[in-house]
């Protein structure tokens, strides 16, 4: 007697997933199709997703942004304009690698909950969203853009620095989103300042306190910086931008004086 054929594979699917708040019906059966793909060494194009799902092309774009922002795949495809609908990309199913996973932290800690019930170790993860909000803000940005960008993730070894913090979450995350330390110290502390002026008429003084306490632990460290610290900390903002300025002109002259032939 010839043995039976099945005629289809079993995709294993997380618990987790099944569960997750984040992704719609929709998003998930989109994830399933692709891991199903994966398994059959095939790459469909939006307009195949959206026949074979019986869902629309922009349903399926949604769902590949937002499932790619989360981490669970990758995607070499346009998300812009017109062109998307037809073109056949490249997929990578990531449920077997966490690190590339970027939950938001009630996803993280379903997804902990999930592994440490089944004995299996914990995933480590790379960044993760703070909350539901800013996932739903780099999603709208990728949809309207056109590119997939994590802009509002954060490092998962900086989230308990975050919510420590007696300084509310966006306030935080608009203060890292600056990235003061990625210029000179002269512009970090102009920038600083002027950004900290327009924040303080709408958060507390304790706030702002803050904010100038973080700010000097990560620019104004070490003795060198001692004059602008207690500036910073003790004078108004147009006296400590004239201080920047002396600063700065000072360290430019001992500069040029060692440049300087003897």
């Amino acid at each position: 007697m010839k043995p039976k054929q099945v005629p289809y594979i079993f995709i294993p699917y997380p618990a987790f997933l099944a569960e997750c708040d984040e992704l719609t019906p929709q998003e998930k059966a989109v994830l399933l199709f692709l891991m199903s793909s994966t398994y059959r060494n095939w790459n469909p194009s939006y307009r195949e997703l959206a026949a074979k799902l019986s869902l629309g092309n922009s349903t399926i774009k949604r769902a590949i942004t937002k499932l790619q922002l989360l981490g669970f795949i990758t995607a070499s495809v346009s998300i812009h304009g017109e062109t998307y609908k037809n073109k056949v990309n490249q997929y990578r199913v990531n449920l077997k690698n966490p690190a590339e996973w970027c939950p938001t932290l009630d996803l993280k800690t379903s997804i902990e909950r999930c592994y440490e019930l089944n004995g299996s170790p914990v995933p480590v993860f790379s960044y993760v969203y703070l909350d539901n909000k800013t996932l739903a803000e780099d999603f709208e940005r990728a949809l309207s853009t056109g590119e997939i960008r994590r802009t509002r993730a954060v490092p998962v070894s900086m989230v308990d620095k975050i919510l420590s913090s007696t300084l509310p979450i966006e306030l935080r995350l608009e203060f890292e989103e600056k990235k003061f330390r990625a210029v000179n110290i002269w512009r970090a502390c102009r920038d600083f300042i002027e950004w900290l002026e327009i924040k303080k008429d709408y958060i507390s003084g304790e706030q702002v306190e803050r904010l100038k306490d973080i700010f000097i632990s990560e620019n104004l460290d070490g003795e060198r910086r001692t004059v602008l610290r207690e500036t910073l900390l003790n004078k108004t903002a147009a006296e400590f931008l004239a201080v920047v300025e002396t600063e700065r002109e000072k360290s430019q002259a001992e500069r040029d004086k060692k440049l300087s032939p003897s």
